[in-house]
C-alpha cells in the first residue's frame, strides 16, 4: 500500500499495538531525567525512515510521506486529546529519535481519523466543529473577569489560541516532550531526541498523557448553565455588549 495523505492510507491501526494498555496515572512531580536513570544502549535503527526512502525511490518529497505509521497508538478524548497511548517496544529499533515526533504525529493523525470517522460516515459535519454553541460562547465571555482575559478568551474562539503541555524537565534543560494544541486538536509534538534516545517507550506514552492534561486544564470550559441559563441568547448578546463597554472602562 502506497504511504500518502494523513487519514485515509494508514497502516492497519490493530498492527502495532503494545500487549499492555498504558494505566499507569500520568506523572504529576516535576521528576528530572538523568542519563543515569534511563540511558541504555539502543541498537542501531533497522530500518529509519522506510516511508520516506520508498517515496524517495519513486521521485516523492519528504514532505509526502508518513513516518512511523503504527508506532504510536492512541485513543482520544471528545477534546481530540489522548486518553491512552501505547508505543511500540520495539521503537529504538525501527526509527531514529529525532523521528519520534513525527512518528507521534502519524499516530494522533490515525487516531483522529478513527474519532471522527463515525461523525464522518453520518454526515452531520457540524459535530466535527469543536466550536461550542453561541450560548455557551456568550456566558463564558460573560464569566470573565478583565479585559485582559476577555480577550484572550475571544482569540481562542476565533481560532488563534494555543495551549501548551510540557513532559518533566530532562538533564538537557528542556522538557522531554512539548504537545501544542488549538482549541480542537493536536498541532504539533516535540519530542527531545537526546532524552528519547535513552527513554523506555511507554515513558514516552506516559509523558504524553501528561502534557495532554495540562492542555485539557488550560483549555477554555464552556457550559449553558450557572446564573446566565434563563436569558435568551439576544438578551445575552445585549449584555455582553454593555459588559465589553464597562470592561474597557475600568481597564
Amino acid at each position: 500500500m502506497t504511504n500518502s495523505g494523513f487519514f485515509n492510507h494508514y497502516d492497519d491501526p490493530d498492527e502495532f499495538w503494545d500487549d499492555e494498555p498504558l494505566d499507569r496515572p500520568p506523572k504529576t512531580s516535576p521528576n528530572v531525567y538523568t542519563a543515569a536513570e534511563s540511558a541504555r544502549v539502543q541498537p542501531e535503527p533497522t530500518s529509519v525512515r522506510p516511508a520516506e526512502t520508498a517515496a524517495q525511490d519513486d521521485g516523492a518529497t519528504a514532505t509526502d510521506t508518513i513516518i512511523g505509521a503504527g508506532l504510536f497508538q492512541m485513543i482520544l478524548d471528545d477534546g481530540r486529546l489522548p486518553v491512552q497511548v501505547n508505543v511500540d517496544r520495539n521503537l529504538h529499533a525501527r526509527l531514529h529519535p529525532r523521528d519520534f515526533a513525527a512518528a507521534a504525529m502519524t499516530g494522533y493523525y490515525a487516531a483522529l481519523w478513527r474519532h471522527d470517522a463515525p461523525i464522518i460516515s453520518s454526515g452531520n459535519w457540524e459535530m466535527l466543529s469543536a466550536r461550542p454553541s453561541r450560548r455557551s460562547e456568550l456566558i463564558a465571555l460573560l464569566n470573565t473577569r478583565s479585559l485582559a482575559e476577555f480577550e484572550m478568551l475571544e482569540r481562542v474562539l476565533r481560532g488563534h489560541g494555543e495551549f501548551i503541555g510540557n513532559g518533566p524537565l530532562t538533564e538537557f534543560g528542556s522538557p522531554s516532550i512539548e504537545i501544542s494544541a488549538s482549541i480542537s486538536r493536536i498541532e504539533k509534538f516535540d519530542i527531545h531526541p537526546g532524552w528519547a534516545a535513552g527513554a523506555n517507550p511507554s515513558d514516552i506514552g506516559y509523558d504524553i498523557i501528561e502534557c495532554a492534561n495540562q492542555i485539557r486544564d488550560k483549555r477554555p470550559h464552556f457550559h449553558e448553565g450557572g446564573a446566565w441559563s434563563g436569558h435568551a441568547v439576544d438578551q445575552l448578546e445585549e449584555n455582553l455588549r454593555e459588559y465589553v463597554k464597562y470592561l474597557q472602562k475600568v481597564a
